[in-house]
């Protein structure tokens, strides 16, 4: 099942250069519109939710068994539930073009 959906839009991917050039949408064609998806908001939004579950739903023993104890640690820690996820929004707040 997975395999025949990655197939049909590779398909779309290849076409976008032959038998569909002239179908655009917003000005763009079928591979320039999943580029737009996943760069501009599949990627930063799937950071985000990774920042946010490392930084707050995981345990802390189970990260400070991965990371090791100490001020490095609290560093992480301090980057990963604050300084990250407000990055990540401003990095996608400008490629779906708010200007800022």
């Amino acid at each position: 099942m997975t395999s025949g959906g990655i197939w049909l839009l590779s398909l779309g991917s290849v076409f976008s250069f032959n038998i569909w050039q002239q179908h655009q949408v917003f000005g763009k064609n079928f591979l320039e519109v999943l580029d737009y998806l996943t760069s501009g908001w599949v990627m930063p939004l799937s950071g985000l939710a990774m920042a946010v579950f490392t930084g707050w739903v995981m345990s802390h023993a189970a990260t400070r068994d991965e990371l090791g104890d100490g001020l490095g640690y609290r560093i992480w820690c301090l980057l990963i539930r604050y300084v990250v996820p407000v990055g990540i929004v401003a990095i996608f707040l400008h490629a779906i073009g708010v200007p800022g």
